[in-house]
């Protein structure tokens, strides 16, 4: 199993980055001999999971209140994950 997460600053969006990087992740997990990867990806974060949906990834489960962030509030958590057998 291999885990990874990417993040891109918001001025840099739509430029095919992500899609660029998720491609290069899969790749390299293939390459290296991974059967899975996964991820994980704020519930609300509608732009990322239809970008990892694209690429094969499927939805494994949900944390709930994953992440406090420093207002206070919580982030609700999806994992995702593809089999990448050679």
């Amino acid at each position: 199993r291999a885990v990874f997460g990417i993040s891109i600053k918001k001025k840099y969006w739509n430029n095919g980055i992500g899609n660029a990087l998720v491609k290069e992740v899969i790749n390299q997990a293939k390459e290296i001999g991974y059967e899975q990867i996964e991820l994980g990806v704020f519930s609300d974060n509608e732009k990322a999971i239809a970008l990892y949906k694209k690429h094969g990834f499927e939805v494994w489960g949900n944390v709930k209140n994953a992440f406090k962030l420093k207002d206070g509030t919580y982030h609700d958590e999806i994992i995702m994950g593809k089999m990448i057998w050679k």
